[in-house]
């Protein structure tokens, strides 16, 4: 689950960069890059929030839980 915050994080880092970028130079590449990253960086924040990405990490807590258990008594 860490993995998917840093990518999200540095995501968002990348699409303000990018609108700096068009701040400075208001050209139509410059605006298209943007739309892209911010796009990407939604996305990005979209699936680390997901109900999916919760419950795949529960589980896989779950199971780390189990197999410490199984050491401890065994």
């Amino acid at each position: 689950m860490k993995t998917y915050f840093w990518i999200a994080l540095f995501s968002t880092i990348t699409m303000l960069l990018s609108g700096t970028s068009v701040l400075l130079n208001n050209d139509f590449l410059s605006v298209v890059v943007f739309g892209l990253f911010s796009f990407a960086a939604a996305l990005n924040w979209f699936h680390y929030f997901s109900k999916s990405t919760r419950d795949a990490e529960k589980e896989k807590r779950r199971k780390q839980y189990e197999n410490l258990k199984e050491e401890f008594e065994g």
